[in-house]
């Protein structure tokens, strides 16, 4: 899988980069209407974002 460059995505809701905090964004399981009562998961995506969140970590160990 190849990824793209980082962008910017408005949401809604709130987060810790709101003040000035650096966070890392959008790295939870895939789904969609986000930050509404309608929000959903699909479950079978979890295993693919552990994998990412393990490689982001091992390539942050690696430097």
């Amino acid at each position: 899988m190849e990824l793209g460059p980082p962008y910017a995505k408005l949401v809604g809701g709130g987060s810790d980069s709101a003040a000035g905090v650096p966070t890392v964004c959008a790295m939870g399981v895939k789904g969609g209407r986000n930050h509404s009562p309608e929000e959903y998961a699909i479950v079978e995506s979890l295993f693919e974002r552990a994998k990412l969140l393990a490689a982001c970590i091992i390539n942050l160990a690696a430097k």
